[in-house]
């Protein structure tokens, strides 16, 4: 009889794992979306840049910091934080000029990318600045955005195509 009960049990539990649908498990959630920036000008131009910032609806990219930031122990709790409470920490919204996450950075002498964390803004303003804050070229783009990675079901990184930014020469 005992033998029996385990064979009906092992049957139908066969038949039930048969029965359930399929489900799929997606990897852990993370990655950043790149628009890669071409800048197009002689070398005098190309020379003159110092900086370039993408801005979409959120808000602007900052330059990524060349140098880390030295990490100094906190030795005191500040005013109205409770360390066992994490609805009382302060919450990141932004680094100084743009949304959390949206870097941008030379990847060589006539290009530059910029991380925009998982967003994939469909319209941006890209420009270009000298040393001194000047405005060396700036244009409107549409983004259109590729996967890279992961799959559609789970998302995963994507890339924009190029976006040219020409780049005015210096004056006479």
């Amino acid at each position: 009889m005992r033998a029996g009960a385990v064979a009906a049990t092992a049957t139908a539990a066969v038949v039930l794992v048969g029965c359930a649908p399929l489900v799929k498990a997606c990897p852990d959630i993370g990655w950043i979306n790149t628009v890669t920036v071409q800048l197009e000008g002689d070398d005098n131009a190309l020379a003159r840049v110092a900086e370039v910032q993408l801005c979409d609806e959120v808000g602007c990219s900052a330059p990524l910091l060349s140098t880390p930031l030295p990490l100094e122990p906190l030795t005191t709790v500040p005013p109205g934080v409770d360390v066992d409470d994490p609805s009382t920490w302060p919450q990141p919204t932004s680094v100084p000029g743009g949304p959390l996450y949206y870097n941008a950075y030379a990847s060589g002498r006539d290009s530059w990318m910029v991380d925009v964390g998982m967003s994939a803004p469909e319209t941006a303003e890209v420009r270009a600045f000298d040393a001194q804050g000047a405005v060396l070229g700036e244009v409107s783009a549409t983004l259109q955005w590729v996967r890279v990675g992961g799959s559609a079901e789970c998302g995963g990184p994507m890339q924009a195509d190029p976006v040219v930014l020409p780049i005015a020469p210096p004056a006479p």
